[in-house]
């Protein structure tokens, strides 16, 4: 999934481009859409040590 389809703003779309960024990860792809809504998140990590 692109930063675009997630509805980011241009000026982070124009941010995130310029750092490299081309897809989000599964974590951003399930966040991006939480903190939008105003929503309060959580993640931790899944660690397999």
């Amino acid at each position: 999934m692109t930063f675009h389809t997630l509805g980011l703003s241009t000026e982070l779309l124009r941010a995130v481009a310029d750092e490299g960024y081309t897809t989000a990860t599964p974590i951003q792809q399930q966040a991006i859409p939480q903190f939008a809504g105003a929503r309060h998140v959580c993640q931790c990590p899944d660690w397999d040590w």
